[in-house]
């Protein structure tokens, strides 16, 4: 465990952030003796809501079905979204808060997304969802925080004003051009004192779990070789990563810095986890913990540049599921992911809840819901989140329920609607 593991674990520590205005924050990585400031007072559960159990590992069951969701920010349209995932038995909502380096509530260490900056719309939608026996879950793409439509540039305020806190190639240029999103290194010190910053802040509302996105590199390029990192590991093993070649040799210089990487991606999963756990306890409350992931890595382990080795979290109860992202266009390369990730979760106690891509339009670039459910199930699994509500509400409203499927279609809501 690092030092701030253990500080998180034995004691409360002060850290001091620069914010992106140019002033202070100090923050309190609160433990079970020191809590939380007050939660938002407009997000506060009703008695009626599905609280989780304050201890103890959970089924999928006990978790239950969810979706991903950009909200409008309009009253009328955040409550009918919670109408509808009532009729449709849907207990969690997987709201997205952190996007891009910005918040859609109002936060002192990132910028707040200017449509979103007329009020605290988080506060809202956790009441509003309370109010209708709906789960909130905080949905944050941790380590992205440059628009993917951005120029080449730094446009974030964090990242123009420290261009060393970005992620680099082995190439030593940035990853821009090269993906179509810019990451932040998981390995600079201030990236996590600003990450662990936001959890307290998302924390601080009655969040009924944190969902974290993005906590991987870039899967396309090969990354990893920020200044600060590579030094390190430089001083460590007394080799300049940009000097290795691939060598999956298990005794090799490039699979030491292969794990090195790893590690970094792990331990901060586990410092976001920590932090979000004490909160939880401070609050009397529970906060679960789910991680999205790529659904193939063991196997392309030294190739793959993700280095998201999410099995070790699986193995050591970092979170309490995993949220793989079975994304695959094709039905065949769906059951091929299906049954990796359970292939990992066996013997385990974490929950695993396969995420399932839905189309936003009428293109059918992926298989129906209905498609997808039959291989879950095939696979043995009962429970899933939906990317996204657009894509869902899309299904649901398919003029093919009204043709000749129709009777297989509705049986196939009536089906989605009894797992809960």
């Amino acid at each position: 465990m690092s030092f701030i593991s253990n500080l998180l674990v034995n004691g409360a520590v002060s850290l001091l952030v620069r914010l992106h205005r140019g002033c202070t924050l100090t923050i309190i990585l609160a433990t079970a003796a020191t809590p939380l400031i007050a939660q938002h007072p407009l997000a506060v559960a009703t008695s009626d809501t599905l609280t989780f159990t304050t201890s103890g590992t959970l089924t999928a069951a006990e978790i239950g079905d969810g979706v991903w969701w950009r909200p409008e920010l309009d009253e009328t349209s955040i409550t009918q979204v919670m109408i509808n995932l009532n009729e449709w038995k849907i207990p969690n909502l997987y709201v997205d808060v952190f996007r891009s380096g910005e918040t859609l509530f109002p936060s002192a260490v990132f910028p707040q997304r200017t449509e979103a900056a007329d009020r605290d719309w988080f506060g809202y939608i956790i009441a509003e969802a309370h109010k209708h026996n709906i789960r909130v879950h905080a949905w944050a793409q941790v380590l992205c925080w440059q628009d993917p439509d951005a120029e080449s540039a730094p446009s974030h305020p964090l990242l123009a004003a420290h261009p060393g806190w970005m992620e680099t190639a082995d190439d030593e240029m940035g990853s821009e051009g090269k993906s179509s999103a810019r990451l932040v290194s998981p390995g600079v010190p201030e990236v996590r004192t600003s990450l662990l910053a936001l959890t307290q802040e998302i924390c601080r509302y009655s969040v009924d779990g944190l969902n974290l996105d993005s906590v991987s590199y870039d899967p396309q390029v090969d990354t990893g070789y920020n200044l600060v990192v590579g030094e390190s590991f430089k001083n460590l093993y007394g080799v300049n990563p940009l000097n290795l070649k691939p060598d999956l040799d298990d005794d090799s210089e490039w699979m030491a810095w292969v794990s090195f990487r790893e590690d970094k991606l792990t331990s901060l999963v586990q410092l976001m986890a920590d932090q979000a756990r004490l909160a939880g306890e401070a609050a009397d409350r529970r906060i679960l913990l789910s991680v999205n992931v790529h659904p193939v890595y063991e196997e392309t382990r030294g190739q793959n540049p993700a280095y998201q080795h999410w099995g070790q979290w699986v193995e050591r109860g970092l979170v309490d599921a995993t949220i793989p992202q079975c994304f695959s266009p094709d039905l065949p390369g769906l059951e091929k992911q299906l049954w990796q990730v359970r292939s990992v979760h066996m013997g385990t106690e974490t929950a695993c809840l396969p995420g399932l891509l839905l189309d936003e339009s009428t293109t059918n670039s992926h298989p129906s819901l209905r498609e997808q459910q039959r291989l879950l199930k095939s696979a043995g699994f009962k429970h899933n989140n939906i990317m996204d509500y657009k894509g869902l509400m899309l299904q649901k409203q398919s003029p093919d329920i009204n043709h000749e499927n129709a009777e297989e279609e509705r049986g196939f809501w009536d089906f989605f609607r009894s797992r809960r």
